[in-house]
């Protein structure tokens, strides 16, 4: 579930959307009514979704924007007047008010949607390994073949399904074996 931000200059419109939210069973890490409130609490966090109003009391939404992870979407609160001829992008949509909680809602749940994705998209990009760790995991390897007569392919295959089911990579997967087999 994606960390949400709520970021109002009147603490009062930020905890109506806190209740919406919470009604609806997500979890929000923080109201604020500042930006630089929100880019303390977004330091914490790796990743989530920031809902602001056009106007903070220290910066507009686009300084708050810019200063973001580019981790962080964002779902702009407004008056069709300050951002009429926007469209949203990958980063940032927008609301209009009066807002509806139906409306509201399916919006929170496309960009929880895009956050998982992205998330998911995230760990399984390819990760290079130092010729130390590829020296590690050829050790478990060849320990595995040796001890369960398994090919080269079976013994990979054997590391990487060991490393998801326990929730860890392979180099400490690879590390564990090669304690345990020698």
């Amino acid at each position: 579930m994606a960390n949400i931000i709520i970021v109002f200059p009147k603490e009062e419109d930020a905890k109506m959307i806190k209740n919406i939210l919470l009604r609806h069973g997500y979890h929000v890490a923080g109201i604020c009514t500042t930006g630089s409130q929100a880019l303390t609490i977004a330091e914490t966090l790796r990743d989530g979704i920031v809902i602001c109003g056009y106007r903070l009391i220290d910066m507009i939404y686009k300084e708050l924007r810019e200063y973001l992870s580019s981790n962080f979407k964002m779902l702009i609160i407004s008056s069709p007047r300050y951002v009429s001829g926007r469209k949203g992008n990958n980063d940032v949509m927008y609301l209009f008010m009066p807002i509806k909680v139906y409306e509201f809602m399916a919006v929170i749940e496309i960009m929880e949607k895009e956050y998982i994705l992205a998330k998911n998209m995230q760990k399984n990009k390819l990760v290079f390994h130092s010729k130390s760790e590829i020296d590690i995991i050829r050790r478990a390897k060849e320990l595995i073949m040796f001890r369960k007569n398994m090919t080269e392919s079976q013994a990979h295959k054997y590391i990487q399904k060991y490393s998801m089911e326990n929730s860890r990579n392979m180099i400490e997967t690879a590390h564990m074996i090669i304690k345990i087999m020698e």
